[in-house]
């Protein structure tokens, strides 16, 4: 006559799967394991043991953690019915905010510089087509989103362990504007010039004229006059100025959420993680603060007719005193070449 023992079962319940502990400073728990077995009760009832042990004291692991280190664990249940077995591996690894730099200083906001973009940096020609008898010489525009209106973001992540948060340092972040010239739009028989020295006509006191002409908009000189570079170029200042006023209405929604960005340290695997996040969020506030500055900048334009935009332009930008400044000098410039025109 034989007996037939009941063979034994076994499980581990606590952790169910292999799992990973990220560990920190403050964070090294004791991991308890449990199983769970049959039979339960009666004669049969199975001895258990652990290797290595039950419990994983994490604090022991923390000094010798470089990358990572795996513990497998496995339980055994015998009885005289035979041996179940069950096992996982316990992972353990140190948070990124271990490995990150301690923050030494509070994060501030970046500056935020309007980086001139030129002709040569767009696939296709950015300047506004002429339109006779308009003749745009020069242009100024935010960028679009398809042509890339935010520069680099060059981040440094940090951790404040006083407020177990990250925090990142960004100095300063671009937002691309369009602003050059555009002589190929100059109508026939006129001369962009850099400077009064490079006027040259039989009579100088009637380039005067012309000098004069550029303290309207839009800028009228003779059918072969002069036109001066200087000038062209201060005015699409103005209009880079005009457009820095929305920027700056907008920056201090976008200071408030730059610096309620703040992170948990358990939200990031590793520093490299921290810092492709945190640039990902920070672009998401710079291209909002751009759409809404931009929305609001060319806003200002619906419904304008051409004689509108005209007057906007002769009142609003060429009117402004670095415009009507420069052009005094320039006149006095040309003046002090050619007194007997004074």
């Amino acid at each position: 006559m034989s007996c037939q023992y009941p063979p034994p079962t076994v499980m581990i319940t606590n952790p169910s799967t292999d799992t990973t502990v990220y560990l920190s400073q403050a964070n090294q728990p004791t991991i308890i394991l449990a199983e769970e077995h049959s039979p339960v009760e009666g004669q049969f009832v199975p001895a258990i043991t652990w290797n290595p042990s039950p419990t994983i004291n994490t604090a022991e692991y923390y000094d010798q953690i470089q990358d990572s280190i795996v513990i497998p664990v496995k339980v055994t249940a015998e009885n005289d019915g035979g041996t179940a077995t069950d096992s996982i591996t316990v992972t353990l690894k140190k948070q990124a905010c271990d490995d990150a730099p301690e923050c030494t200083e509070l994060a501030e906001p970046p500056t935020i510089v309007l980086r001139e973009l030129k002709r040569g940096d767009f696939l296709s020609d950015p300047c506004p087509q002429p339109r006779p008898p308009k003749y745009p010489l020069g242009g100024f525009r935010p960028v679009s989103l398809e042509e890339g209106p935010i520069g680099d973001i060059n981040l440094v992540a940090c951790f404040d362990r006083d407020s177990d948060r990250w925090k990142f340092n960004v100095p300063t972040v671009d937002i691309r504007v369009f602003l050059d010239l555009c002589p190929q739009n100059a109508p026939p028989g006129v001369i962009i010039v850099d400077g009064v020295s490079e006027i040259v006509v039989a009579d100088p006191c009637m380039a005067v004229k012309d000098l004069q002409a550029h303290q309207t908009y839009p800028i009228a000189p003779k059918e072969t006059g002069y036109v001066l570079k200087p000038i062209l170029e201060v005015h699409e200042r103005v209009h880079k100025r005009v457009y820095q006023e929305f920027i700056d209405k907008g920056k201090a929604t976008f200071d408030r959420a730059f610096r309620e960005y703040s992170p948990r340290c358990t939200e990031f695997t590793s520093l490299g993680q921290a810092v492709e996040n945190g640039k990902k969020h920070i672009r998401s506030l710079f291209l909002q603060l751009w759409g809404k500055a931009s929305t609001e900048y060319e806003s200002q334009f619906d419904g304008m007719t051409e004689e509108d935009r005209t007057v906007y332009e002769r009142e609003r930008i060429h009117s402004q005193p670095e415009v009507q400044n420069l052009i005094q000098d320039l006149i006095f410039q040309f003046l002090q070449l050619h007194p007997e025109c004074k």
